[in-house]
């Protein structure tokens, strides 16, 4: 088992290999909303960044890597190489208002967030709370090195 594994696995519900869901409803269902998702920002081999989100980090890393049609528009055309940076957040819906807010984001002002992830999102970003979002440093590297 790699390092990268190991971290993921820590991430990861035991049963279901999923990341961690909260289930305090009353019907024990969990809404999309409050399951822990991934904000991931990668570099395409053009040089061109793109920022996602994804409540299964490895598998959406192979759909936009290994061209299986289910990656998105903009990096099937260009070849994911490297993850920049990944934030976990605590809910989907979290995870969306971060995605939303980074993609509206000039490529410099990206850039500042990827080398200082925690500064870098208090001061691009306002407003957002620092238990929302965990980054993720150690999921930074080639995608083919992430995949392995």
């Amino acid at each position: 088992m790699t390092e990268n594994d190991v971290m993921m696995e820590n991430m990861l519900d035991k049963n279901t290999g999923k990341p961690e869901e909260k289930t305090d409803k009353p019907d024990g269902n969990i809404d999309k909303k409050e399951q822990r998702a991934f904000i991931y920002i990668v570099k395409c081999q053009d040089g061109s960044l793109y920022t996602g989100i994804t409540k299964n980090l490895k598998k959406r890393m192979g759909e936009h890597y290994h061209k299986t049609g289910r990656g998105a528009k903009y990096t099937r055309s260009r070849q994911v190489v490297e993850i920049m940076m990944v934030w976990e957040a605590v809910s989907y819906s979290s995870a969306a208002k971060l995605e939303y807010r980074i993609k509206r984001l000039a490529r410099k002002d990206k850039l500042k967030v990827i080398a200082s992830p925690e500064e870098g999102l208090k001061e691009l970003v306002p407003g957002l709370s620092k238990e929302t979002y965990i980054p993720r440093k150690e999921c930074a590297m080639n995608v083919d090195k992430f995949l392995a």
